[in-house]
This record gives C-alpha cells, structure tokens and sequence, in this order.
C-alpha cells in the first residue's frame, strides 16, 4: 500500500512497519535502505575489541533492521581496506594512528583516504617501560642503552620512538642497540636478567606486572613538561598527550604518569555510508550503553571522544555534537585533518 495513500494512525502504523521490516528506518526524516547483514573486520579473533564488538552486534541487530552483524577476522588496514572500498566489508576496528598515517602519505601512495571514524574504541599508551636498576628516570637516560623499541609486525613504532628520542635530543644512534622485539616474553626475560634496558612499546598490564615482580617495580618513562614541545613536533599523526590515572586498571601503573603519548582504536566505516545509517547507528550503540560497556574494563573508552581521531563520518560527527560530547578543540583538529585530506583531492 502506498504511504502517500494513509493518514493518521494507517500512516504512523505504516512507517513504523517500515522501519521494523529492513527495507527503511526513520532517522532525522531520511529514509535509510539497511542491508540485511553488516560484515565487521577485526585484525584477530579473540581479545578484547572482539568481545566488545560481539556485544554492539548484537545492539544493532536488536534495535535496526540489520538482521544479522558478523564480527570476522580479516587482518591488518591492506586486508580490510580494499574490502570496504568495494562494500564487502561495512566497518572495521583499527589503530586511529595507522589510519591517520596512511591519509598523511607516511605509508605510501595509498591514502584511505575514503575511511571516516563511526565511534572512538579504545585507548592505547605508548610507553618507555624499565625497572629501577637500569638508572633510566628520564629519556635522555636512554643514550648508551639497550632498547627494545622495533616490531616487525608494526609500522608504527619506529616513527613514535623516533619522536620520544628526539624530546630528549637523542637519535636511534645513541643508542646501545636497538632491538626488535619477537615477542613480549622474550623482551621481559632479557630486560630482568639484564641483556636490555628499557622496552618502548603500547604498555600492557601484564607486561608491567611481570617486571614489577621480577625487579620489584616497573617505571614509567614519558616526557618531561620542557621535553614534551619538541615530542609533539616530531609524533606522527594520530597520537595525543594526556594523564594516566594512579592505580589505572588499564595499564597497572600505581603512580599517576604525565605526558603519556595516547593513539585511539577506532570503529571505521566508508564515508560513502549515508549519513542517516551512521547517524542511527551511532545513536543505538551510545544509547544502548549499558548492553556493552562492561563486557571488557576497556569499553569503558568507547564512545568517548577525544584528540588524534580519523576524520570522523559526518553522521557521526551530527551525533556527538547534537549531544555535547565534542570539545571546540576536537571539532578544530577534525577540520584540520580534513582540510588537508581536500587538499589532497
């Protein structure tokens, strides 16, 4: 029956079949087309972005006309991106600093520069961790040292650890050696019987709590206030600078850190998904808080905004500041990012 041929209680009657039924649902006044089923791209399977995203599949299964979410394994960003591009993969989970560096051209030609931020998932800090024997209170102690500060696996390491070095006006050359780290075991067991000094690497509880207990206690390096400018100057994009709380669950640190460099996991989707669909989507997830958020003490960070974001889609965007929850200076980096992203075009 046609919409145009109800009044009344037939036309809410009818509109609200059809927004229940898949073919539409009613956001804003637009119309949104759902698709049957959404494909979400994770670089594991297992872990705790797993687990969170399982629990906001199925939000959006109960509360859109999605019928069904499938929360699927597919790899890093040159995995899932082509994916998306071609609408085979509807959003993905992946590191905001990685994405950011691709559209800056730090990873090559290829930019995705189509991907936009739907939500903010977790937070990572990026750390110089050590333990009290090793003499190191302050980067510049790092000169002369043995550090594990490469992975194979991460392209992101080597600009951040450039970037801490260069706050204290240190180059990869000043160290002792650099190493590249295998696996997180490995590098404990050689910083406790003493074949390394320090590991720079996203802080992890029970790395921390190995060493805590292997050398009494495990220290927390970050730039100093006078460090930090030139810190800034040379990060790549993608990172901010904040506190850690003392006692964080998150990172096992008893003592508050300052100056902790920060990068965002993020849910990323196509900008070409129409605004309504992102803008409905983001407003079920966020509503629906409470079906999520303790599934995983690191849910505690999704949904919250914050600096070194991905461009965010434009009907995401609409929903966070409709609600307040975007800061004047996050709206001003996003339109920056932007900004150079167009000129880019």
């Amino acid at each position: 029956m046609l919409l145009s041929k109800l009044s009344g209680k037939g036309l809410v009657a009818a509109m609200l079949a059809v927004c229940l039924t898949g073919g539409s649902a009613c956001a804003a006044g637009e119309e949104i087309v759902w698709p049957k089923k959404m494909v979400v791209s994770m670089a594991t399977s297992g872990g705790p972005a797993n687990m969170i995203m399982a629990a906001i599949a199925r939000v959006i299964e109960k509360n859109t006309p999605v019928q069904r979410v499938i929360v699927q394994p597919i790899g890093g960003i040159n995995n899932f991106a082509p994916m998306m591009e071609k609408g085979e993969v509807d959003m993905a989970i992946h590191s905001g600093a990685d994405v950011m560096a691709h559209m800056a051209g730090l990873e090559g030609d290829n930019r995705m520069g189509f991907m936009r931020t739907l939500l903010p998932a977790s937070s990572q800090a990026f750390l110089c961790l050590t333990t009290p024997d090793k003499g190191i209170r302050n980067l510049a102690d790092l000169k002369e040292k043995v550090v594990y500060s490469r992975n194979p696996g991460n392209t992101m390491f080597d600009p951040v650890v450039r970037a801490l070095l260069a706050g204290a006006g240190l180059k990869d050359s000043d160290l002792k050696a650099n190493l590249t780290k295998a696996n997180n075991t490995v590098a404990i067991a050689d910083v406790v019987e003493d074949r390394a000094d320090a590991m720079i690497m996203p802080a992890l509880t029970n790395v921390v709590m190995e060493l805590r207990q292997a050398k009494g206690d495990c220290l927390f390096i970050t730039p100093t206030d006078e460090q930090l400018p030139a810190v800034k100057s040379a990060m790549p994009p993608g990172y901010y600078f904040d506190t850690l709380p003392a006692g964080s669950r998150l990172y096992g640190n008893t003592d508050e850190v300052k100056n902790a460099p920060i990068y965002r996991s993020v849910l990323l989707v196509n900008e070409k998904m129409p605004k309504a669909m992102a803008a409905e989507l983001v407003r079920v997830i966020m509503e629906h808080r409470d079906e999520w958020v303790n599934v995983h003490g690191q849910a505690v960070d999704w949904g919250v905004m914050s600096l070194g974001l991905p461009p965010m889609h434009e009907g995401a965007r609409e929903y966070f500041e409709s609600k307040g929850l975007i800061t004047d200076e996050q709206k001003a980096e996003q339109d920056k990012f932007l900004s150079m992203l167009s000129a880019q075009e």
